[in-house]
């Protein structure tokens, strides 16, 4: 497969090849029925991807493009980054999110 990296396989512990994924779920909280919104596999050996973070930000930006003000980020690990906190707070109007 092209562009295969190392990643961290969470059910062995250890580091495999394969591609890191972004993705992003919806739900309300009167329903059990989760929604993909946003799934991508990218390799950072692949031209055009620079960083986690930048797919991150990327992830981010397309999600508030659809729903607009609706909604709440929620983001579990690897969230607690200054430039996810600029993202969110940054612009005209911030945006809501909770980061675990």
């Amino acid at each position: 497969m092209e562009f295969l990296g190392k990643v961290r396989d969470g059910s062995e512990g250890e580091m495999a090849e394969g591609y890191p994924v972004c993705n992003a779920v919806a739900t309300d909280i009167e329903s059990k029925k989760v929604i993909l919104l946003y799934c991508e596999a990218y390799s950072f050996l692949a031209e055009g991807v620079k960083s986690e973070k930048s797919q991150l930000l990327k992830m981010i930006d397309t999600m508030f493009e659809h729903p607009g003000d609706r909604g709440m980020h929620t983001i579990d690990r690897g969230g607690d980054r200054g430039v996810l906190y600029k993202n969110y707070l940054g612009g005209k109007k911030p945006k809501r999110f909770v980061i675990r």
